[in-house]
């Protein structure tokens, strides 16, 4: 059972590993100036006026098409959308680590043939 003597090490790994880009996601984290354009369109999402930056035009500026709606949907729920891009953000980020991380192990297994 070599997979079941490794695994402690490979969670010591990880969870360094996570801990390290946490904080350094933290300390990193900022807000583009491009955040406030998403930001704007689901203001007027929330306020019933549709994906648009100004009242009465049609033109669709952002570019993150699902981004914009989740930022609403927290605007809506009453939650600051910088705060929670940036929350977001860190979690996506930590979600990578964790997927790379189950990669390399099946990756692994496969070449050792467990």
């Amino acid at each position: 059972m070599k997979f079941l003597r490794f695994i402690p090490v490979h969670v010591a790994l990880l969870l360094v590993t996570v801990a390290v880009g946490l904080m350094g996601a933290f300390r990193l984290r900022w807000v583009s100036d491009d955040a406030f354009i998403s930001f704007r369109y689901a203001q007027h999402l929330v306020e019933g006026h549709g994906l648009v930056f100004n009242l009465g035009e049609q033109v669709e500026g952002y570019t993150n098409f699902s981004w914009t709606i989740l930022v609403a949907l927290a605007m809506k729920l009453g939650l600051d959308p910088v705060s929670f891009t940036w929350v977001l953000g860190i979690l996506c980020y930590l979600g990578c680590i964790v997927l790379l991380w189950c990669t390399s192990l099946r990756m692994k297994g496969q070449q050792e043939g467990w």
